[in-house]
């Protein structure tokens, strides 16, 4: 639970504020700090401004730790325990730094009474990175006992070797160094004994020879008893030896295994010991808490200084590990005896996120496709664009591609003139290809599409079975070009137009490309193809397939059997009014330029001046079935129960009534009636007319001449009006 206190301070007028917090306060309370200048409210800029709170202590330890400047430009600190923890009286202050003009000002004082715990925590001795100090001299208290249990057992087996009397070796008073020299002291006492023994019983022989042959044997007994005597104590002294310090030879790894060697041992985790207990315990020095920062130089410390730093930051040069290493808050630093800092505590990973996600995240993180913003394996919804770096092709399959990874052209530099070349990224591979050139050509907002085929025959070093089919307008500048099959010095190659093509702006791309036969791996196909427009033309043309258009061969023929176009871009236009005449009896096909083509005279024509049926062509060719009739014209439309209207029906040859509901703009139409101008009788005089005995009922047409009046008698219905 998180305790809040409020108060107000100003940065000007000193007044006196108290705060209270009971001693071993942890991380449960925080101070909110409203801010006055001359009591008038004082807002603190959270993007120009930085806050800290400074704290003398009431052991005289001193806090410098961050403050969080609120939007409304309050300031909130949450105590650190460090202030805590030595009851008595402090003083504190919020010190603020402006961080373009690098001022610093800060509030007036606020005094901090520490109350007293019901109990003394006599262990505490320092406020200064108290945690991590005692955990580590805890953890050498613990090292320290196991090294000394280690050396006392050690010196408790080096005295039972050397002396025995400690219970801790089966037979041990029987098994040490003190042992066998004592009974080498009695073996060689007892050889001197037989020794002398011996020496007088030689004597007694010498003077007495022959006295006694029983003298002499036990002159001889007492020698030999002597020399074992005495190789014994030899034995037993080279034992005591060996247990004692050993290298004698007489036991295996006695070297290890001897007084000498467990009194050394002893000694050494007696040393190790201590010498973990001085490092620990006096060569860190706690001097405070500050930010990154604000660390002294390391020139003006002394090697053991030790600093908790509140802010995350980035080591430099300056530290053991070197640079570029993100260090998090609340780390303890200290200089090393190479002039250094290293890091005492702390990760160097202050969380993990995605890069999908907001915040970061601490303990065992599961990071999953949708924390990073990707598809998992099984699939999703993509709500981006995807731009694949390679081509897309279909996943496990050789042969086609969708998009490869180039064979692309955007020129964005006005016009250019030449072949639109297109360049495989092979040579001769012995396949069936099929793809399609997607051509827009700015300026003149004219698209079409190439679909080009061929096999590039390998051991014959041609193409063959080429087609190519232009797919866009028959009037498209860039429809109907020549498609030329050949090499361009490296690899396959085709180009489209001619050397004199001129294209605006023009934009391509290679794309839905099929692969049969042979050598149809994704890898040969889907990067290396080229796109660009050149003068030169290509090397070893083994053909140039001219008029691609899909739509130019069934217009030619039309036209004529025998005619062919010498103008690539020729456009076809059909009328029953000639460009630039007046007369509407010529049926015909003329070029972009306004040439005549064909035309189909008015002799031709059945009907001169109000044709219905051509049947003949300008060679006087007989056709059969085509009509090209003239558009109809609207006249109007009459209302119901009586509408009527006057029209002059001279130049007119048809007829066409339309009866709806509704009027022109919004209708549906009911019936239609179509019929030539001859059967409407001059002088006829209000009546229904009859068609194929079938009565245009409701309508009736009276006739003076060319001049006629339709009445529409239908009691809610439109009528229609057109000629032609």
């Amino acid at each position: 639970m998180i305790f809040t206190h409020e108060i107000t301070l100003d940065v000007t007028i000193n007044q006196i504020k108290t705060l209270n917090i009971k001693q071993y306060t942890k991380g449960s309370f925080k101070l909110h700090v409203n801010l006055t200048d001359r009591c008038e409210p004082f807002k603190a800029e959270k993007d120009t401004h930085h806050c800290y709170f400074k704290m003398e202590t009431p052991d005289k330890k001193h806090i410098f730790t961050d403050a969080t400047i609120n939007d409304d430009g309050s300031v909130d600190i949450s105590i650190p325990e460090k202030a805590c923890l030595a009851a008595g009286s402090g003083t504190a202050e919020l010190v603020f730094k402006e961080q373009a003009e690098e001022r610093i000002f800060a509030t007036m004082n606020l005094n901090v009474n520490i109350i007293p715990s019901a109990y003394h925590n006599s262990h505490i001795t320092s406020s200064d990175d108290f945690d991590a100090l005692q955990q580590a001299l805890f953890a050498a208290d613990k090292t320290y006992n196991q090294v000394m249990e280690s050396a006392a057992a050690s010196a408790l087996l080096a005295q039972s070797y050397a002396k025995g009397d400690t219970n801790s070796r089966e037979n041990e008073d029987a098994d040490n160094a003190r042992y066998y020299k004592e009974e080498a002291e009695k073996a060689k006492n007892t050889a001197a004994a037989y020794s002398s023994a011996a020496q007088s019983s030689a004597d007694t022989a010498s003077t007495k020879a022959g006295e006694s042959a029983n003298s002499a044997t036990t002159a001889a007994a007492s020698a030999n008893a002597a020399s074992k005597s005495k190789e014994e104590a030899a034995r037993q002294a080279n034992m005591s030896k060996s247990y004692a310090i050993g290298d004698t030879g007489l036991r295996e790894n006695e070297n290890d295994d001897c007084a000498k060697h467990y009194y050394e041992q002893a000694q050494y985790y007696c040393n190790l010991a201590q010498d973990v207990k001085d490092s620990l315990g006096s060569a860190l020095r706690p001097m405070g808490t500050r930010t990154f920062a604000n660390l002294p130089a390391l020139a003006d410390i002394e090697a053991g200084d030790m600093y908790n730093v509140s802010d995350q930051f980035t080591t430099n040069g300056n530290f053991e590990d070197g640079a570029g290493i993100t260090v998090p808050a609340g780390s303890n630093v200290y200089k090393t005896a190479g002039g250094k800092w290293d890091v005492l505590a702390g990760s160097p990973v202050t969380g993990i996120k995605g890069n999908a996600e907001i915040s970061y995240r601490k303990g065992n993180v599961n990071i999953t496709p949708e924390n990073v913003g990707a598809l998992s394996l099984s699939g999703g919804t993509l709500s981006g664009k995807l731009i694949p770096a390679g081509g897309v092709s279909y996943s496990g399959r050789d042969g086609y591609i969708a998009f490869p990874k180039d064979g692309y052209l955007n020129h964005t530099s006005g016009d250019i003139t030449g072949f639109l070349q297109i360049s495989l990224p092979c040579t001769w591979s012995s396949s069936f290809l099929k793809f399609t050139v997607s051509i827009f050509n700015y300026a003149t907002g004219q698209s079409v599409d190439y679909i080009i085929a061929g096999y590039n025959y390998a051991n014959g070093q041609r193409w063959e079975k080429m087609t190519s089919i232009c797919v866009g307008s028959a009037r498209n500048e860039i429809a109907n070009l020549p498609v030329n099959f050949g090499h361009d010095g490296t690899n396959c190659a085709i180009s489209i137009g001619t050397a004199d093509t001129v294209w605006k702006y023009p934009g391509a791309q290679v794309r839905d490309i099929s692969i049969f036969y042979e050598n149809t791996e994704y890898s040969r196909w889907n990067s290396g193809w080229k796109v660009n427009i050149t003068t030169t033309p290509l090397d070893n043309i083994s053909l140039t397939l001219e008029n691609p258009n899909a739509a130019y061969r069934s217009v030619a023929e039309f036209v004529t059997d025998s005619y062919e176009p010498n103008n690539h871009n020729l456009n076809l236009s059909f009328s029953l009014n000639k460009p630039g005449l007046d007369s509407t009896n010529w049926l015909g096909a003329w070029d972009s330029a306004n040439r005549e083509l064909r035309a189909i005279a008015p002799s031709k024509i059945t009907g001169v001046g109000s044709a219905v049926k051509a049947t003949q062509d300008g060679d006087g060719k007989v056709i059969t079935s085509t009509y090209a009739r003239k558009f109809w014209e609207y006249k109007g439309y009459i209302d119901y129960r009586g509408g009527h209207k006057i029209l002059d029906i001279g130049n007119y040859s048809e007829m066409k009534f339309l009866v709806s509901l509704g009027n022109e703009n919004t209708y549906t139409i009911l019936k239609t009636f179509d019929f030539p101008t001859d059967v409407i009788l001059d002088y006829s005089s209000g009546k229904s007319i009859t068609l194929d005995n079938e009565l245009v009922e409701n309508i009736y047409i009276s006739r003076r001449s060319d001049s006629i009046t339709i009445t529409n008698n239908y009691y809610e219905y439109y009528v229609g009006v057109y000629v032609r």
